[in-house]
């Protein structure tokens, strides 16, 4: 499911101006992560470690709204 956003009101909405004039408004992240702790529940639970992680990734990313946005044909989109 997702909701159009109102750019007009969107607190954003200068970020956005900005941004998507880019040829890639995007954004990547590369950092060195202690896995101890996960690698050890995964192994609790018996189920694979790149699953477990895989579901964590997407579960914190999923949320912060603002990962959740997507711009399609002009338009910004916020997906449940």
């Amino acid at each position: 499911m997702r909701t159009l956003i109102d750019q007009a009101t969107w607190p954003r909405r200068e970020h956005f101006a900005f941004f998507s004039a880019f040829e890639e408004p995007f954004f990547g992240l590369v950092a060195d992560v202690d896995i101890t702790i996960a690698r050890a529940e995964a192994r609790r639970l018996g189920v694979s470690f790149f699953l477990y992680y895989l579901y964590q990734a997407v579960a914190a990313a999923n949320s912060v709204e603002a990962f959740r946005h997507r711009i399609e044909q002009g338009q910004v989109y916020c997906y449940d």
